[in-house]
């Protein structure tokens, strides 16, 4: 049966209004059996087709996935503002594309153009090929949106927009010259004598054309309209870029291969502050006549390069886990390992800082995308917190949840949920998941509603009592000290009163603040010199107290 028939009210989340292109144009409904998209055939790919030329293109539906496998070709790209639009014809009616999608359909056609004039371009793009006015095909679609960017050709991936300037993949190419052709590439692990000899040329190379001002006007591009790209900060980008088989980096009628890519930002990154460039005397010269100083960003930045060194960041790690995807083909990570990545990304409905993730995920603990109005982030982080305790049956998660509450995005979220928004917290210290989580025989946890009468709020868990705790570090009991040797708490200062508890399903000591009878998770107790000794010993007393059903083993309800 086709959706959204004119009068119907829609849910339309973060896209441009389509009330008259919903109201024309009736999409027929997407088999979920065996996994159903739709394609765009773009036209137009002659001569007469020039930069500016309006896109025009077919809508193909119900098309299977697995017998396009290979066929069609995916695109990438910021969306920027919804009421920032430009107009394609699809199928002879008028859509509202965001801006950015319509320019990124005109560079996609432009390198079609010049790389396969004589062959048929079929696009992927989200905001056409799925009915953005029907939730529960967004949240279908969404749900295996991995797999579609894995099944295609490749994915073009747009980075610049209508306002880029040109020239900034030219002069990676004049640095790309200046690196060896098998630099990483032949090798997962790389050599340092590769690192270094390259480095020391690219060094090189920018001291010789540091006051050449096609170099410098360049290096503006590549930074304006590559580095500080807005693509790179976007949660779903990462799936897109990571999964497909092939990425082909389009930016101001440019292009340029990932693999080509790669080295010259690995070695960018990595030596950005240690060219040592003589800025002074750059802005001397360019004050006589050269006539640039204002305008290359790297320049006028100077030390003061935070602007784009964020997004460096990202960039780099985008590429290293692409790199890695490519030598491990097929191999996936563990959701809670991606979301450590959350921190990087940016999205327009915040629900997407976990959804993106699943497309890259081998084991998603039954998350799937709902974007029903009534849903939030914090929903999402506490259905993930349960399904993880009810699959993993025990308490790792806790670390996660501790370490992320520096900057919680809301005090309303239980203390024992990790707010992967800000996972920095794990690149900020030492802390490390263990390998390989310990198994428990017996549950090691329950759920129960608050006393608002919100379901899931309070986390039950049975253990023991350790030590009350004091805001300077002396007064413990000896027995405690034996166990733990000199202590640390982590996650904040620790008040008088908080409260060290040794928990079944968990190999560590926590601490916990009272909130009349609840408990607030806080910290964690660490050694002064690395593991905590002894503790594995407590840890098997309580499993074994657990399993004769000790009565000394208490229950706490953590909030």
């Amino acid at each position: 049966m086709p959706h959204s028939p004119k009068g119907v009210r829609y849910d339309n989340f973060y896209t441009p209004k389509n009330d008259d292109f919903y109201s024309q144009f009736l999409y027929a409904e997407l088999g979920t059996a065996d996994r159903r998209i739709r394609l765009l055939r773009i036209r137009c790919l002659g001569s007469e087709t020039n930069d500016t030329t309006p896109v025009n293109c077919d809508l193909l539906d119900n098309l299977s996935l697995a017998m396009m496998t290979g066929g069609y070709t995916t695109i990438s790209y910021f969306a920027g503002d919804p009421n920032a639009t430009e107009e394609i014809n699809i199928n002879g009616k008028t859509f509202n594309a965001f801006a950015n999608l319509g320019y990124a359909l005109r560079q996609a056609r432009r390198f079609w153009m010049a790389k396969f004039p004589h062959q048929e371009l079929l696009l992927w793009a989200d905001q056409v090929c799925i009915n953005q006015s029907n939730v529960s095909e967004r949240s279908s679609q969404v749900s295996f949106m991995g797999d579609i960017y894995s099944g295609a050709q490749q994915v073009l991936v747009c980075l610049s927009t209508e306002e880029g300037v040109s020239g900034g993949v030219a002069w990676l190419n004049r640095l790309s010259r200046h690196i060896p052709k098998d630099y990483g590439l032949l090798k997962e692990t790389d050599s340092d004598d590769d690192d270094d000899y390259s480095m020391s040329k690219q060094k090189e190379f920018f001291h010789a054309h540091w006051h050449e001002e096609d170099f410098h006007l360049g290096w503006d591009a590549f930074i304006r309209t590559i580095l500080t790209s807005r693509w790179w900060s976007r949660a779903w980008v990462r799936q897109e870029f990571i999964r497909s088989p092939k990425a082909i980096l389009l930016a101001a009628n440019e292009s340029i291969d990932w693999v080509d890519f790669w080295p010259v930002m690995d070695i960018y990154y990595t030596a950005t502050y240690d060219f040592d460039e003589p800025r002074a005397d750059f802005h001397q010269r360019s004050n006589h006549g050269f006539g640039i100083s204002n305008s290359c960003m790297a320049c006028v930045l100077g030390e003061d390069s935070s602007k784009f060194w964020t997004n460096g960041k990202r960039i780099h790690r985008m590429l290293g886990a692409k790199r890695s995807s490519e030598f491990n083909p097929g191999r996936l990570r563990d959701l809670l390992a991606n979301l450590r990545d959350a921190h990087l990304c940016e999205a327009s409905d915040s629900r997407d800082l976990v959804y993106a993730f699943l497309g890259l995920s081998t084991h998603n603990y039954d998350i799937n995308p709902q974007y029903s109005p009534g849903s939030c982030l914090q929903d999402v982080f506490l259905q993930l917190a349960c399904n993880v305790l009810s699959h993993t049956n025990n308490l790792e998660t806790l670390r996660s949840a501790y370490l992320t509450q520096s900057r919680r995005i809301s005090d309303d979220l239980p203390s024992w949920v990790p707010d992967w928004r800000n996972c920095h917290a794990f690149q900020e210290g030492h802390f490390k998941f263990p390998e390989e989580p310990a198994t428990f025989e017996k549950q090691v946890s329950c759920l129960r509603e608050d006393d608002q009468g919100r379901k899931d709020r309070i986390l039950r868990v049975r253990g023991t009592f350790c030590q009350t705790l004091h805001s300077r570090l002396e007064g413990y009991h000896p027995s405690f000290i034996s166990a733990v040797g000199d202590i640390i708490p982590t996650a904040g200062a620790v008040q008088d009163g908080d409260e060290a508890w040794l928990l079944y399903g968990a190999t560590n000591i926590f601490v916990f603040r009272r909130q009349e009878q609840y408990y607030h998770l806080v910290g964690e107790i660490l050694s002064v010199d690395g593991p905590l000794p002894m503790v594995h010993r407590l840890v098997k007393n309580l499993r074994d107290m657990v399993e004769r059903d000790d009565a000394n083993i208490r229950f706490i309800e953590i909030c």
